[in-house]
């Protein structure tokens, strides 16, 4: 052996190595029940026995070779079988001595350690030279070759230097801790032995020489499957499992934590890594601390024993007396998969004693959160304690409580202080919730419901929309505001209540539709079509042909008499909406029958009487008409014929009969003197105005119908609503004034409005 050791040389050094196997400046230190035995996968990893490099470098005084190596044994190696070496790092310091000689990284396989003097390297299988050495720093060489790691062989790797130089500086390292056997062995060529320097000296200790290797998963990096779970024991001894615990006045918060690697399903990886906690009080954050490297084995745990989460001086300044809920959420870095994340977070009641004979409790008997601080709330006697009132998004603070007594007037700004505490109190704060109106209407084809509805904010409410047959959804309104697209199912929600709603469906007609349209006669003639389909929306025109000698006695549509519409021997149906069945029966011609019948029907504006008669041949019959409130004759047809100039004094004279008639009279609305401008707005809402397209109208009662005329007082638009709020598109109209009257209940509601 060399005739002068390794002396210490003390300089400070900077250079920091990315050491897997320790980490330093950590708050928790584990303790394990059991041995861990590795067997995930790992990501790419830094493998070195050195924390850092603060104590300095080694020299020698002798001239030769000499080499400094790590060594990895087997079980050290487990969780990287298989990875690759792919970088070697060492650290040369700067300082009085100069470095000398030549570098070259080595790597062994295979060897032993059996005392402090008793070891061998195994097979050289690498060396490879450094050409630029960096002084003051890392050298960083990266292998022209990666070596694969075998972990049931050891691995021992380092740096080897050729003529050293008496005086020079070889390498730096650490001494924070040491790794006896592992982390400080050396060859010295003198006696070609090699030597474990804290074994054979004793003057100084090097835990570790500045020395580490890359290994690389060839596989790529992958997640390990764990599940984590946290709880709590009564002490380290008896490692009892807890819940709660008391902790006296005047003592630190020190609970022991257990972190268990569940061996459940897919999660039965071991866990070699970090840990992270996050600790909260009540909820509140108390903040964050790190736990230094552990293992923990598949269905194995580890605990901290002497880990102070709460010292004394924060329980008292924070007034933290009584009982609280102490959570502690365990968590990991990149590179592990957890299996089942709702039992990471274990929570601890624990209530912390007061002072003995000057502590008096306020407790807050509101448990929604709304009240802070709540619960038992220790305040010291003489003491001020002061609550923060935070009501719901749907509430307003009703009265305030001490003692059962109202204290609402002495509320400021939401909060509420007790001043010289001297007995104990209960503090209450009641609420108001608010209510919310929702209506609903539609344009008339179809419906909407509930249409009129009161709920408590917050609430939530479901519209149900029924087209009428033939109908469609147009879009719909809410507070004015399109929400078509939330339309499902021809359902509208409203979740989470905040303000009164005003839901307007609008129908438009199902082109998509299809309907079938049958015509068929009592065999004296024929009917054309006898048999279409058509899209909902389209106009069909039926062709009616008698027999010779024969002419049309009536037309029915789904049974309903509407020979009154047969012009020209043609029956026409628009905008179609749903099946059709047309019967035609025709009658002779020729000489006159004995008696006839007469048929008279309004469109359901007006009396007509007799509405059914049997005249005989010659005779006359007059027809008496009677237009509803509001009303006025608009046309009046005798089998299809326009008679409206023969009517008088709202009657219509039939004179020597001899044939079959059928009357029919159209009503419209009295249309407003054009020339008064004047219009009631009382009861009736016309908006926008001036309008484009949409003229929105509505009324308190329900709307029967509207009828919109121009200056001149002609009827320009007609429409049935039977809905307290309808939609006109007036986008056909010229630009100019119009007026409008809305019967409701047979009452006449009239005004103005502008089209642009």
């Amino acid at each position: 052996m060399r005739k002068l050791l390794f002396i210490i040389s003390l300089l400070v050094a900077v250079f920091q190595l990315s050491a897997q196997n320790f980490t330093t400046g950590t708050t928790l230190s584990g303790n394990t029940s059991t041995s861990i035995s590795m067997d995930h996968e790992r990501n790419s990893t830094w493998l070195s026995w050195a924390n850092s490099v603060d104590d300095g470098v080694i020299t020698t005084g002798a001239i030769g070779d000499i080499i400094f190596v790590q060594r990895f044994a087997a079980s050290d190696l487990t969780a990287y079988n298989g990875f690759q070496l792919t970088q070697i790092n060492f650290y040369l310091e700067d300082g009085y001595y100069a470095p000398s000689g030549s570098y070259s990284i080595v790597v062994y396989r295979g060897g032993s350690y059996y005392s402090g003097t008793s070891m061998n390297p195994g097979t050289l299988i690498y060396s490879q030279a450094v050409s630029n050495v960096t002084i003051g720093g890392a050298t960083q060489v990266t292998l022209n070759t990666p070596l694969t790691i075998d972990a049931s062989q050891e691995l021992w790797f380092g740096v080897k230097i050729n003529n050293v130089a008496a005086d020079s500086y070889m390498l730096g390292f650490d001494e924070t801790s040491t790794v006896t056997g592992k982390g400080s062995l050396y060859y010295d060529d003198e006696d070609m032995t090699w030597y474990d320097l804290n074994a054979i000296n004793t003057s100084f200790t090097v835990s570790a020489w500045a020395i580490e290797a890359y290994a690389v998963d060839p596989n790529g990096d992958n997640d390990a499957i764990i599940d984590l779970g946290l709880w709590y024991i009564d002490n380290a001894t008896d490692q009892n499992e807890i819940t709660s615990m008391t902790v006296p006045y005047g003592s630190n918060f020190v609970p022991v934590p257990v972190v268990w690697n569940y061996n459940y399903g897919a999660a039965v990886d071991d866990f070699y890594d970090t840990l992270h906690f996050d600790l909260t009080l009540d909820g509140t954050p108390l903040g964050s601390t790190g736990a230094s490297t552990v293992y923990i084995a598949s269905g194995d745990g580890v605990y901290w024993g002497s880990y102070t989460a709460l010292y004394a001086s924060d329980i008292a300044n924070y007034n933290l007396y009584g009982t609280h809920t102490f959570c502690m959420t365990v968590s990991t870095g990149p590179g592990w998969f957890e299996n089942d994340p709702s039992d990471n977070t274990g929570c601890i009641t624990v209530t912390f004693e007061g002072p003995t004979t000057s502590n008096h409790v306020i407790t807050v008997l509101n448990t929604d959160n709304s009240v802070t601080p709540s619960g038992n709330v220790s305040v010291v006697h003489g003491n001020s304690q002061t609550f923060t009132i935070t009501p719901s998004a749907c509430n307003t603070i009703a009265d305030v409580l001490v003692d059962g007594l109202s204290v609402l007037n002495s509320v400021v700004n939401n909060t509420y202080t007790f001043t010289n505490v001297t007995a104990d109190h209960t503090f209450q704060v009641t609420y108001n919730s608010t209510n919310f109106t929702l209506t609903a209407s539609t344009n008339g084809n179809g419906s909407v419901s509930p249409m009129n509805t009161t709920l408590a904010c917050g609430a939530s409410q479901n519209f149900t929309i029924t087209p009428t047959a033939g109908y469609v959804i147009d879009y719909v309104t809410d507070n004015t505001i399109d929400v078509t697209a939330s339309v499902a199912n021809n359902i509208y929600t409203i979740t989470n209540i905040q303000q009164n709603h005003d839901i307007f469906v609008a129908f438009t007609q199902d082109v998509s539709a299809t309907y079938t349209l049958t015509g068929s006669t009592d065999g004296n003639g024929t009917i054309t079509p006898t048999n279409v389909t058509v899209n909902g929306g389209a106009t069909q025109v039926f062709t009616i042909v008698p027999n010779s000698g024969y002419t049309i006695d009536y037309v029915t549509d789904n049974t309903m008499d509407v020979t009154a519409n047969v012009n020209n021997n043609t029956y026409t149906l628009s905008n179609i909406a749903n099946n059709h069945d047309i019967y035609v029966v025709f009658m002779q011609s020729g000489a006159p029958a004995d008696t006839y019948t007469i048929s008279a029907t309004s469109d359901g504006h007006a009396t007509v009487t007799p509405s059914n008669s049997t005249v005989n041949a010659g005779d006359n019959l007059t027809i008496t008409i009677t237009p509803d409130a509001g009303y006025i004759i608009s046309t009046v047809t005798d089998n299809g014929a326009d008679v409206t100039g023969n009517v008088g004094n709202n009657a219509y004279i039939l004179n020597n009969i001899a044939e079959n008639h059928v009357i029919y009279v159209t009503c419209e609305v009295d249309a407003p003197n054009p020339g008064v401008h004047e219009y009631n707005t009382a009861a009736l809402n016309i908006f926008p105005n001036p309008t484009k397209n949409i003229l929105n109208v509505k009324m308190e009662n329900t709307i029967e119908n509207i009828e919109i005329f121009d200056l001149n007082g002609k009827v320009v638009l007609r429409s049935e609503v039977n809905n307290n709020h309808a939609q006109i598109n007036v986008n056909t109209l010229n630009s100019g004034i119009y007026f409008i009257k809305v019967i409701t209940n047979g009452q006449i509601s009239t005004g103005k409005f502008v089209k642009e």
